[in-house]
């Protein structure tokens, strides 16, 4: 699958092609069609596009590379959560397959404003509906007092916030104040944030799936 998207990197907008779902079934494997689909999908979008990227896991690092991809690394954003001024807030687990909830998701979803100037996606509408209905449809809960859609997931003493979708720019540090505390040590930003003196950035070595 291709995904066109346009990105916000460094305060300035580019375009970008995601790669992704690259796989071959096994009653055709070695016979070089993902090689020739890669090059197909190269050499159709390559001179529309500011960068195309992808993610790989480990069995395939070998094989990217042949087509000009390069290893970037990735970086790790957490907040500790004792540093907050919590917000008194009620939050409301969202179920995409109720109706009322459908339309809120919706609606946020295709006025969504960016939050970060340093690396954001802008106009993936289809994307993100993709993820916030079928994917992660679990993890969606709404902050009505700043009309925000937060995606996030707990592990014992560590939250995890995947995204925040609003129709307003937000604050990071202001959205995660109405978060629950409850038992949460660290906050980690699975997104990349504007700078904060709350944020710290801790640079990855490796990675489930590396970019």
């Amino acid at each position: 699958s291709i995904n066109k998207m346009s990105l916000i990197y460094q305060g300035e907008d580019y375009t970008a092609l995601q790669i992704g779902t690259v796989m071959t079934h096994p009653d055709y494997r070695g016979q070089g069609l993902a090689k020739k689909l890669l090059e197909h999908v190269i050499a159709k979008y390559e001179a529309q596009y500011d960068f195309l990227y992808l993610f790989a896991n480990d069995s395939v690092l070998d094989f990217y590379p042949k087509f000009g991809f390069e290893r970037v690394e990735e970086s790790s954003f957490t907040v500790d959560a004792s540093s907050l001024k919590r917000k008194t807030a009620q939050l409301k687990k969202l179920n995409p397959d109720n109706n009322t909830d459908f339309q809120l998701i919706s609606r946020i979803v295709s006025e969504k404003t960016p939050l970060s100037n340093i690396l954001d996606v802008k106009e993936s509408e289809d994307l993100l509906m993709f993820y916030v209905l079928i994917a992660l449809k679990n993890e969606l809960y709404y902050i009505e007092e700043i009309d925000t859609i937060v995606l996030m997931e707990q592990e014992d003493a560590d939250l995890y916030v995947l995204d925040i979708l609003s129709t307003k720019k937000l604050d990071v540090v202001e959205v995660l104040s109405y978060l629950p505390a409850k038992k949460i040590e660290t906050i980690h930003l699975l997104f990349t944030p504007e700078k904060s003196k709350y944020i710290d950035a801790a640079h990855i070595i490796e990675t489930e799936d590396m970019l």
